[in-house]
């Protein structure tokens, strides 16, 4: 199976907003939060519990400002970097700021060390890259003044935005760059955005037993 994604009449400002997977997260706070950001909740076995994976690919010569919030908090809130990995690295020297993709996406949490912030204040990702770089992953840590608090891990690259789509039984590739494969029968929403959404129907092909 390969398809494309067609031209369609959207501002400059939609279709910059991205083609989301329809795997998105559902806030359950009182007010809905952006797909990017953290949710947080109560302590599971004395640990932050983890929201789902996020990926964020940023396209050569794009200028990137992107915010990530918090939901579900009570009071003030405390943002860390809880691991570095890859190609994202922090320093003691800049305690608020980690960078990835060769340094050229950066992310900037809101607080020092032990200190908090109001929840309106987010961490932002920043950037101009001009190449195509695998990035790396980065674990962010927000907690709230009432020891709620999660974690998340997002992957931070650069990717060409082109090699989105679809072949064989079938592989996939996201527009943000992520590649895997999805072997399951049925109707699918492959790409959703809020006036526009690319479904699939993938059904089993029955394949030949192999002569010895």
């Amino acid at each position: 199976m390969i398809f494309q994604i067609p031209s369609f009449r959207m501002s400059p400002a939609e279709r910059s907003a991205g083609l989301l997977l329809s795997m998105m997260l559902v806030a359950t706070s009182a007010h809905a939060a952006d797909v990017q950001d953290i949710t947080v909740g109560p302590k599971v076995n004395n640990s932050c519990p983890g929201n789902a994976d996020f990926s964020y690919g940023a396209k050569p010569n794009e200028v990137v400002n992107q915010t990530i919030g918090v939901a579900g908090a009570t009071g003030d809130v405390e943002w860390d970097f809880s691991k570095a990995e890859t190609d994202c690295t922090t320093s003691p020297a800049t305690p608020t700021i980690a960078t990835c993709a060769t340094g050229k996406l950066t992310v900037t949490i809101p607080n020092m060390p032990n200190q908090t912030v109001s929840q309106a204040q987010k961490t932002t990702l920043t950037g101009n890259p001009t190449v195509v770089d695998p990035g790396g992953h980065l674990t962010l840590q927000v907690a709230d003044t009432s020891n709620n608090c999660a974690t998340r891990k997002y992957l931070f690259h650069v990717v060409d935005a082109s090699a989105t789509g679809g072949w064989g039984d079938p592989h996939m590739t996201t527009v943000d760059g992520v590649h895997y494969d999805f072997q399951s029968a049925g109707e699918f929403t492959a790409l959703k955005q809020d006036k526009f959404e690319v479904q699939t129907r993938q059904r089993p092909v029955p394949t030949p037993a192999h002569r010895a």
